[in-house]
């Protein structure tokens, strides 16, 4: 069954592609050489290295997960290793099952010309409701703020209904270095608390920022 999500629109993909994008960063280290001669030492200077600030190493993972790294985009987070990745270029959607998923997080970049007096959260909701039909889309409650990896997010709730099945979906949305980022939390309703609890919650958990 093709879920809302799955429609063909700028931020909401159909699962084509699965490809695991992992980019780990080395710190490679220095050392001093000495010349010595006619009882004297020299010392050599030390070849310069990088601003430690732009080297982002990945952190380890929780056993049983991975590290996705989208450099361009400028955020890392792990995900369950056993998901599919499905690059979006920019953002990336992980799913705990390639051909019907039940548990889906999306890292969303939206185009549209940055506003500061845009409502992200409702900008999505827009999406998610003209993707499903205004009658199979219903906002629950209001927004709340919440810290992500040190940043201020913004969260809203909704509901969207696929035939039989009411999906529960959360949508996180702030503003970085000029640049709107949005992510989705989806889940049949009735497995919305079963999936933050064992998946989302420490996904979310080590989304930062590179810079």
């Amino acid at each position: 069954m093709q879920q809302p999500w799955q429609q063909r629109h700028p931020w909401t993909l159909a699962l084509i592609g699965i490809t695991v994008a992992l980019v780990l960063v080395a710190l490679i280290g220095s050392g001093l050489s000495a010349v010595g001669g006619h009882g004297t030492t020299a010392t050599a200077a030390p070849t310069p290295t990088p601003p430690l600030a732009s080297l982002t190493p990945t952190p380890m993972p929780t056993p049983g997960y991975m590290y996705y790294t989208e450099t361009v985009s400028g955020f890392q987070m792990q995900y369950p290793q056993s998901w599919q990745v499905i690059t979006k270029n920019p953002g990336v959607e992980f799913d705990d099952n390639a051909q019907d998923p039940t548990y889906v997080l999306q890292v969303l970049l939206p185009n549209a010309t940055l506003n500061l007096q845009t409502d992200w959260v409702q900008y999505e909701f827009g999406n998610l409701r003209q993707t499903a039909g205004t009658s199979n889309f219903q906002q629950t409650g209001g927004t709340t703020q919440l810290m992500i990896g040190g940043v201020a997010w913004t969260s809203g709730q909704a509901q969207l209904q696929q035939g039989t099945t009411t999906i529960a979906v959360r949508v996180l949305a702030t503003v970085h270095h000029d640049r709107a980022y949005i992510i989705n939390l989806l889940a049949a309703n009735i497995s919305m608390t079963t999936a933050q609890q064992q998946h989302f919650d420490a996904m979310l958990a080590t989304f930062m920022f590179l810079s």
